[in-house]
């Protein structure tokens, strides 16, 4: 039904609807479908740690404590979905290998497109604890799990 009306919408471009009224429509039937198709509704996965928090668990309390440290980590974050991708990374890669600022944001970046952190903890089972434990590994393992 609502393909029809979105159709309709479409193909009678010339309706006398104000520009505000077709976006607020738009809008509406995108949220929807994304609400009710997408893989990545809130509903249907348990809540994980936010990015900020995976990244600031990482640097420690000195890492994250003023203004311009905050918003580099907040670009670092920039299109993840949630943390579980970096905490996994950083649990594989050990405390030394994920505490520095240029390390998690090379992992932060990396995790970009990954939802969650299960692809990255699959391969890495499957690879064993040699396979993961390089940072290059970790990153090449990240990019290649990134949609999945």
């Amino acid at each position: 039904m609502k393909k029809l009306v979105f159709i309709f919408l479409v193909v009678t471009g010339s309706l006398t609807f104000a520009k505000d009224e077709k976006k607020a429509i738009v809008s509406l039937l995108v949220d929807d479908y994304f609400k009710n198709q997408s893989p990545f509704n809130d509903e249907c996965r348990s809540p994980g740690m936010d990015c900020v928090d995976a990244v600031c668990n990482n640097l420690g309390t000195l890492g994250c404590d003023d203004r311009s440290e905050i918003d580099e980590v907040l670009k670092m974050c920039r299109g993840n979905f949630d943390g579980e991708c970096i905490r996994v990374a950083c649990k594989h890669l050990g405390s030394l290998g994920c505490d520095d600022r240029s390390e998690i944001q090379e992992v932060a970046r990396a995790c970009v497109g990954n939802f969650g952190g299960e692809c990255v903890n699959a391969v890495c089972r499957r690879l064993g604890q040699l396979g993961c434990d390089d940072r290059s590994e970790i990153i090449d393992v990240i990019n290649k799990c990134a949609g999945n």
